[in-house]
């Protein structure tokens, strides 16, 4: 998600704004406690002044450990946690973590590192502002995604000053610099009112409530997870994966729904997310009902949708139609009085039946392809309904396995959904949506998104996926990763702002992809190809299925940018070429390799 903007405000102005409560007592603490040391006995006198009652500083530790990345540029960091609290340092759970705090020596620079005129990429400003304002973020967000968090706190030490930061899902806001060197420090006032907030204004999600391991929710977890809902094992499937979610090095929570329209209030048991672990805006996980632990697994989503319908309102309208290979929902809502400020961020969850795992999980090139197949034909069925999806891409479509062990796709993601196929303007606000975009959505911020566009995007998740598993022209992993970061994340700057990269944009107008400038070694002109698997080739040479479909689906691509082609206009073409290869081509069964992006 692409920050709003960055803002710098007045320390007062700050605290009135997100840490209301009572003003700190007028208690000397000297120049020398504030001023000499920005390290842990400057937090210790602000801690022994009791500025922060009921609360102590630890170090955070040494090593990476998940939840805790260790600071790369600051000298030193540290976490305020609650008092009561003695945790060893290597095991502090992120639900304790209350304030991150992050120290640097030397800060040789007037101006705040976060600020209004600060650009987002770091053009303007210096290496260490930008790995500074970059730092601050990484940490925040750490804690906003590991622990549910709806923004968190950070306070960074610069040398002799200060200042406090909050961040949230799209913005992030700061004080202005605040001098060490006077009796009464503000960053003292601000620490007093931190401590003395109530939950959600430090950034708590009163609707998640941590469940220990070993507590009796806990335990009880564990025992669904190692027994089967029925004696002929129908649920192994979904068992084995909710018992993966239960990792003892992760959280498990307690997450509650609204239902406002059945006028319902329940809470779920989930584990750790199996889609979206680390996206600020989805997660998936497989979940019990609280109520009901001896039932079914179902799959909820934990939502941030950008101010659209209710994605389960869309489905359920889907659902009573009939339009396959789309979740069925039971449940769903937003949650209470929790919005992200300054973009219409509203947070909303979201309990389906059918349990889904991330498309790249694909187990080979055929059932990747049936997977776009199945939701090629849910977006056909809800378009004639006069629905259109507007985040096509990997994220957003699910592998399930039905009861009878067949393995379908799903089209999940409807929030931001078009109804009535009303002519709406979009602009990409995250990277899924960059990557996946149509060449003429992405070379103009006024472009309207239509079905061919829709449709363009399945035929960039083919690419991409394809690159990403299956053997491909490229000679190693190194070059099939440099392209796809070229081509999925490159882009052009203009005038008017960011604009489609030059590969995307070459292999719409050419009709193929040319891949000979990612060649290690010098020769003659390549271009890209899915191949088959070293052991197919060798006994017969055949042309992969996925290539062949690849080489047509992009001369539909060259034929509609020059106005000339049809084959995207509707969704029929797209559906049918996949499922004449699907039915009649012989696939490899074991064509998916490593990831390519992990070289």
């Amino acid at each position: 998600m692409m920050f709003d903007g960055e803002f710098c405000t007045a320390p007062r102005v700050f605290a009135d704004r997100y840490l209301p409560g009572p003003l700190p007592p007028s208690r000397p603490t000297t120049a020398t406690a504030l001023g000499d040391r920005a390290d842990y006995e400057l937090l210790s006198a602000i801690s022994d002044a009791g500025f922060c009652p009921g609360h102590q500083f630890v170090e955070a530790p040494a090593t990476p450990t998940r939840g805790h990345p260790r600071a790369k540029t600051a000298a030193e960091a540290y976490y305020l946690i609650k008092a009561a609290t003695t945790p060893h340092i290597d095991s502090l759970s992120a639900s304790l973590i209350e304030l991150s705090v992050l120290i640097y020596d030397t800060y040789p620079y007037a101006d705040n590192p976060i600020r209004q005129d600060a650009d987002p990429n770091g053009h303007g400003i210096s290496s260490r502002e930008q790995s500074i304002r970059e730092e601050v973020v990484s940490y925040a967000r750490e804690l906003i995604v590991l622990d549910s968090r709806i923004h968190h706190f950070v306070l960074v030490f610069l040398g002799n000053s200060a200042f406090f930061a909050r961040v949230d899902r799209t913005r992030i806001e700061a004080t202005t610099k605040i001098a060490l060197d006077n009796p009464l420090a503000p960053i003292c006032g601000l620490l007093w009112r931190f401590a003395h907030s109530s939950p959600d204004a430090r950034g708590r999600d009163t609707t998640v409530a941590v469940i220990e391991h070993d507590s009796e929710l806990g335990r009880t977890m564990q025992a669904r997870a190692a027994a089967p809902l029925s004696p002929d094992g129908v649920d192994d499937h979904e068992r084995g994966l909710f018992k993966a979610s239960l990792d003892p090095c992760a959280t498990w929570l307690q997450l509650e729904i609204h239902d406002e329209r059945a006028l319902q209030h329940r809470t779920f048991l989930v584990g750790k997310p199996i889609t979206g672990a680390k996206d600020l805006l989805r997660r998936g996980y497989i979940a019990l009902d609280a109520s009901n632990t001896d039932g079914p697994f179902v799959f909820l989503n934990d939502i941030w949708r950008a101010g659209f319908e209710q994605e389960g309102a869309l489905l359920k309208i889907l659902n009573a139609n009939n339009v396959p290979y789309v979740p069925t929902v039971l449940y769903h809502g937003d949650v209470p009085g929790q919005t992200a400020e300054f973009q219409d961020l509203q947070h909303y969850r979201l309990v389906v039946k059918e349990i889904g795992v991330p498309l790249e999980e694909f187990e080979n090139g055929r059932q990747l392809f049936h997977a776009l197949w199945c939701c090629i034909t849910a977006h056909e069925q809800a378009h004639a309904l006069g629905i259109m999806h507007r985040e096509i891409h990997p994220g957003n479509i699910l592998l399930h396995k039905t009861p009878t062990g067949d393995w379908v796709g799903l089209l999940n993601g409807w929030t931001g959904a078009d109804v009535g196929i009303r002519s709406m303007v979009r602009v990409p606000q995250n990277e899924n949506a960059w990557r996946f975009g149509s060449v003429r959505s992405l070379m103009d911020s006024g472009y309207t998104t239509m079905l061919p566009d829709v449709m363009e995007s399945f035929v960039h998740i083919i690419l991409y996926l394809s690159v990403c598993f299956l053997p491909t022209s490229f000679d190693n992993h190194d070059e099939a990763a440099m392209f796809l970061r070229e081509f999925f994340d490159g882009y052009n700057m203009c005038a008017e702002g960011y604009r489609c990269g030059v590969s995307k944009v070459g292999a719409v107008h050419d009709g193929h992809i040319d891949i000979t400038c990612y060649i290690d070694t010098p020769g003659p002109r390549r271009i890209l190809q899915i191949l088959q698997p070293p052991i197919e080739n060798a006994a017969g040479g055949q042309q992969h299925p996925a290539d062949a479909i690849m080489a047509i689906l992009l001369s539909w691509l060259q034929s509609y940018s020059a106005s000339q082609g049809t084959e995207l206009q509707t969704h029929g073409p797209m559906a049918d070429l996949l499922r004449s290869h699907l039915l009649t081509a012989a696939w490899p069964e074991t064509d998916k390799g490593p990831d390519v992006r992990l070289a």
